[in-house]
C-alpha cells in the first residue's frame, strides 16, 4: 500500500512459489491490471506492507487463488469504476464484473480475498457505518478520479460519474481489516469449534476444486504447498 493522488492505492503481495520472488497483483487503473515482480514496480511514495490475520491454511489458499487470478489477468486488463455491484471472480479464477462497470484497486483485492473464501469486509453492512462527513469526503474523492478518469476515457467516465455518491471501499481500510476475524460472521447456533471446522471444510473443499485444474491431488495441509506451487509455476511467467 502506498499514497496516491487520492488518498492510496492497494494491492496483493505474495510468492508465487515457496522461497520465489515477491509479486504484487493489482489494480493499477483503468485497464490496467497487473500481476508484477514487486522489484518492477514504479513508485515514488514508500510502500507499506501489512500481513493478513490468516491461519496457515488460508495462507496457502490465498497464495494459490490471487496465483490463479494473476494467471487470467493476462487475458485482459479490467476496466476501472467505482461500484462493484455483483462482481466476483469465477472457479477459474477470471472476473466475471457482472453489472459492475469496473473495480477500483481496493475492491479488487477484496475480490480476490472472497474467492480464496477469506472475505475482508461484509460489504453489505459497510454502508451502516459510513457518516455524513465521510459520505461527503467519499462523494468529493470520487469526482476527483472521475476527472482523472475522464482524461482517458471520456465515455466510460460519464457511466461512471454516475455512480459518484456510492459507497467507497478506501485502499486504506482494505489491509486494516485483514487482521480482523469479526468480519466473518457464522451462525450464532454453531458452537465456536464447529463454526472454525466448517470454515475450514469450505475452504480446503475449493481449494481442491483449484487444485484439479492443475491435475494435483490434494491430501490435508502438508500437501497444500504442492498446489501452491503447481498453480504457481502455470499462473506467473
Amino acid at each position: 500500500m502506498h499514497r496516491s493522488p487520492v488518498g492510496a492505492h492497494v494491492g496483493l503481495l505474495y510468492r508465487a512459489t515457496d522461497g520465489g520472488d515477491l509479486r504484487l497483483v493489482h489494480q493499477a487503473w483503468h485497464y490496467d491490471s497487473r500481476d508484477e515482480a514487486l522489484g518492477e514496480y514504479e513508485c515514488e511514495h514508500v510502500l507499506w506492507w501489512v500481513p493478513p490475520g490468516l491461519d496457515e491454511d488460508e495462507l496457502a489458499d490465498l497464495r494459490s487463488h490471487a496465483a490463479l487470478v494473476a494467471r487470467r489477468l493476462r487475458d485482459g486488463a479490467l476496466p476501472y469504476a467505482f461500484d462493484p455491484l455483483d462482481a466476483r471472480i469465477g472457479e477459474d479464477g477470471a472476473v466475471d464484473l457482472g453489472a459492475s462497470l469496473g473495480l477500483t484497486c481496493a475492491t479488487f483485492v477484496m475480490k480476490v480475498f472472497a474467492f480464496a473464501r477469506v472475505p475482508l469486509l461484509l460489504d453489505e453492512e459497510w454502508e451502516t457505518q459510513r457518516s455524513p462527513t465521510r459520505v461527503a469526503e467519499d462523494a468529493t474523492a470520487q469526482r476527483t478520479v472521475a476527472r482523472y478518469l475522464r482524461g482517458r476515457d471520456p465515455a466510460h467516465a460519464s457511466h461512471v460519474e454516475a455512480d459518484v455518491g456510492c459507497t467507497r471501499f478506501r485502499a486504506e481500510e482494505s489491509p486494516r481489516r485483514q487482521g480482523s476475524r469479526s468480519v466473518r460472521r457464522p451462525s450464532r447456533s454453531q458452537p465456536p469449534q464447529e463454526r472454525r471446522c466448517s470454515r475450514r471444510s469450505e475452504r480446503r473443499s475449493h481449494a481442491l476444486f483449484v487444485a484439479r485444474r492443475f491435475r494435483v491431488v490434494v491430501a490435508g495441509s502438508a500437501a497444500r504447498s504442492a498446489v501452491t506451487r503447481a498453480s504457481s509455476a502455470s499462473a506467473v511467467s
